[in-house]
């Protein structure tokens, strides 16, 4: 089988991987749709340590085509999705659905090789069934929604509460998206990027755009000058740090969900004042990412806005990778197209 291998930091290659059969409790999927997020934008540009020929992705959906021993309720033809969380289910935290604070987790498509490539072997407890109703690129969409979802989960109750978001990314966006199915009363987006800020609208966010407007000033009276009881901070901008404080409202609650690589200054007497909360964000529990199944199974959150940008898998050829990680620093979401990149699998 084909694979999408990352040879050196900027050099992608696609070379011939054995495809493996499936153990007992294992599932090999067919891979469908692959998305391009900001961890695999780092791996590929050399900020996070990879090792040489290093598969990446672990946002994608895709198709059974072989089951091991033991597996129940699933079947070859079946469209899935996958939970990429390799934790231990036995210690303290895997037992409270906490799992991605387990000490010996693994991620898959981040510690162990992913889902750039024609076929995947994953254990059949991390397979999440996909409606036949919707689309596959749908599915590839599950990972990011449940980190969204988990975002705004830590923050508690957030019914008829104002929720301000720094980041108009996929993150961002996809924590609105939950924001307003969980219960918010407004739901505010910030950013730099002037697509990112057109695109928040026609999703029918607010949306501010901090090159036009002051976001602090206008994010105020858009709550109506009490400030935001939720900011979700999804930017990992040094710079919006600044404002998270000032944009709280009194009891308010920052969860902080971006990636921030250096130190940020925090006044804590300005939070101490207002009795405020800095929570944080790591990762998705198993719960949080059947919900977010559901959520697309059931077409509570309408997933087509962020399925539109795809590229095909044998553009990883091309230019040692560069012409789709390029497009996918661009896009909201870039999906990479691998069913038409290969004869149609039969189960």
């Amino acid at each position: 089988m084909r694979a999408a291998i990352l040879a050196k930091p900027g050099v992608i290659q696609l070379a011939d991987r054995p495809r493996i059969s499936p153990n007992a409790g294992e599932i090999e999927i067919a891979v469908k749709f692959v998305g391009i997020c900001g961890s695999d934008l780092a791996r590929y540009e050399g900020l996070m340590p990879t090792p040489e020929g290093f598969v990446f992705g672990h946002e994608f959906s895709g198709v059974i085509c072989g089951l091991g021993d033991g597996v129940d309720g699933l079947m070859p033809g079946q469209p899935v999705t996958v939970a990429p969380l390799l934790n231990c289910g036995e210690c303290q935290y895997c037992l409270s659905d906490r799992g991605y604070l387990c000490d010996k987790r693994v991620r898959f498509g981040t510690n162990v090789d992913g889902a750039l490539q024609e076929y995947v072997v994953v254990r059949a407890d991390r397979v999440f069934p996909l409606s036949e109703k919707i689309p596959l690129q749908y599915g590839a969409l599950a990972e990011p929604l449940a980190v969204s979802l988990h975002a705004i989960r830590q923050a508690g109750n957030i019914e008829g509460k104002n929720i301000v978001i720094f980041g108009s990314g996929a993150i961002g966006l996809l924590a609105g998206e939950a924001a307003r199915v969980e219960g918010a009363k407004r739901v505010i987006l910030i950013d730099i990027n002037a697509e990112r800020v057109a695109f928040a609208k026609e999703r029918g966010f607010f949306s501010i755009d901090g090159t036009q407007e002051d976001p602090l000033v206008r994010s105020i009276e858009l709550t109506e000058g009490q400030g935001a009881d939720v900011i979700i901070e999804a930017s990992g901008s040094l710079k919006v740090s600044a404002l998270l404080i000032p944009a709280l409202a009194k009891l308010g609650k920052i969860v902080i969900v971006g990636l921030a690589r250096e130190p940020v200054p925090i006044i804590l007497m300005d939070l101490l004042m207002k009795e405020g909360q800095i929570r944080t964000s790591r990762y998705f529990s198993l719960i949080d990412f059947q919900q977010a199944v559901n959520y697309i199974n059931d077409g509570i959150i309408d997933m087509s806005p962020y399925s539109q940008q795809e590229i095909s898998f044998t553009k990883f050829g091309e230019k040692s990778g560069d012409l789709v990680m390029r497009n996918g620093r661009e896009a909201v979401r870039l999906l990479v197209n691998m069913k038409n990149s290969f004869p149609e699998d039969k189960p």
